[in-house]
């Protein structure tokens, strides 16, 4: 319905808004404490964390802001035609699984290096 479009519309704009403010903490956090952490976790019994996980999750990183926006363009773009054509309406929901798995993606990458890091510390 057009309410409902409007709603992912505004939901969509809250998205990009939260992804890119993460950008901003996730990238003073990484710059600021993530060296020491790094060292921990590459010595410890779980330096895969870094070596893999990290790396994974730096690329995502990077990419997850444009997903958002194309998400939010797409929503935006199509409007109420989403009420009516099923191709948008398809190519937009894979847009939004696909930034919704991001997220939670680099959500669980998050866990598995703090597990990391406390594995490298002893605890």
């Amino acid at each position: 319905t057009e309410k409902r479009i409007k709603r992912a519309k505004l939901i969509a704009l809250g998205g990009v808004f939260f992804i890119l403010l993460s950008w901003i903490v996730g990238g003073y956090d990484y710059l600021n404490y993530y060296p020491a952490a790094k060292a921990v976790i590459k010595e410890s019994s779980m330096s895969w964390a870094h070596g893999i996980v990290m790396e994974a999750k730096e690329h995502i990183f990077l990419l997850i802001p444009f997903v958002s926006i194309a998400t939010t363009a797409l929503i935006h773009n199509y409007g109420t035609r989403l009420i009516e054509d099923k191709k948008a309406r398809r190519i937009t929901l894979l847009f939004v699984v696909l930034s919704a798995g991001l997220a939670l993606l680099m959500a669980l990458m998050g866990a598995i290096i703090s597990y990391g890091a406390r594995v490298g510390l002893g605890g």
